[in-house]
């Protein structure tokens, strides 16, 4: 008899502890993490209502709350918010384990640097064009400022910045590399689309009643094709074609009547030239 009931306690136990372990199957909105030194973080916990949990962690530099605590605990679902003392040595990872989830923290060295995910590449259009430096993250609490570079000529930096040149006519790619001390950091990727940009030296002109001649230069890739042209009578366009960076020369005929406006059309960009008016002649009568 004393078998029997020994077999149905344990069997009332065993089911009664499974109950409780598949009540309390625990989550986690995120399993590792990218730490700055003085950046606190928070992910969520995922469990039914009535379930407890605690959460440890297996590094001394990581710890819980504004109070610093060496774990955390909670019922049901709850946020986790982790502080990590400041690194000032090599990189490190630590582990916070809540039942049998684990979220892995990674925290670098004093200056080691990143990009956030999707920063690492840049896209621009054939009109190319400037950015601010996507600054990088460090990790460190000294001086871990650090200069850039570029492996391409079409790149260039000011003091804020850098600056991607119009396309050349084809797509291409660069890198602009952040250096700290004599190492190389990271890599920022540089990717410009193919295509024709086109603009010219000067958007409008004025000339007298007399006329006059001029030329305007035209900017766009190696291999690009430009054509500058006009349906105004009294304004003439040579050398009117080119491939690559170009000079159209124009002239202006005597004007003898009213003010006028003609343009110049180069691939979509427009040159304006403003006329002045002819002087009326007056008759003279003799009597």
């Amino acid at each position: 008899m004393k078998y029997l009931l020994s077999l149905i306690f344990i069997f009332v136990f065993s089911v009664i502890s499974y109950g409780q372990t598949a009540q309390c199957e625990i989550r986690l909105s995120s399993y590792s993490t990218i730490a700055d030194a003085f950046t606190d973080y928070s992910f969520n916990v995922i469990a039914p209502p009535g379930c407890a949990w605690t959460a440890t962690s297996s590094a001394d530099w990581i710890t819980f709350g504004n109070i610093r605590q060496p774990s955390v605990s909670g019922v049901g679902n709850g946020t986790v918010y982790p502080h990590f003392l400041v690194n000032r040595s090599n990189p490190r990872e630590g582990n916070i384990t809540i039942g049998n989830q684990t979220h892995t923290v990674q925290q670098g060295s004093p200056c080691s640097y990143y990009y956030h995910e999707g920063i690492g590449n840049q896209f621009f259009s054939p009109e190319g064009g400037g950015r601010g430096f996507p600054i990088p993250r460090g990790t460190g609490s000294g001086n871990c400022s650090g200069t850039y570079t570029t492996n391409v000529n079409w790149i260039t930096f000011g003091n804020y910045g850098y600056l991607v040149a119009p396309s050349e006519g084809v797509a291409r790619s660069g890198v602009i590399t952040f250096h700290y001390g004599n190492q190389k950091t990271l890599d920022l990727f540089i990717h410009q689309e193919a295509g024709c940009f086109y603009s010219i030296g000067a958007s409008s002109v004025v000339h007298s009643a007399g006329g006059g001649i001029g030329a305007i230069g035209v900017t766009t890739g190696s291999v690009c094709q430009w054509r500058a042209e006009t349906n105004q009578e009294w304004i003439t366009v040579d050398n009117g074609n080119g491939t690559g960076n170009g000079l159209f020369t124009y002239s202006v005929a005597p004007n003898t009547g009213a003010a006028r406006t003609g343009i110049i059309n180069a691939n979509g960009q427009n040159f304006t030239i403003n006329q002045d008016a002819g002087k009326s002649r007056k008759r003279v009568r003799f009597f």
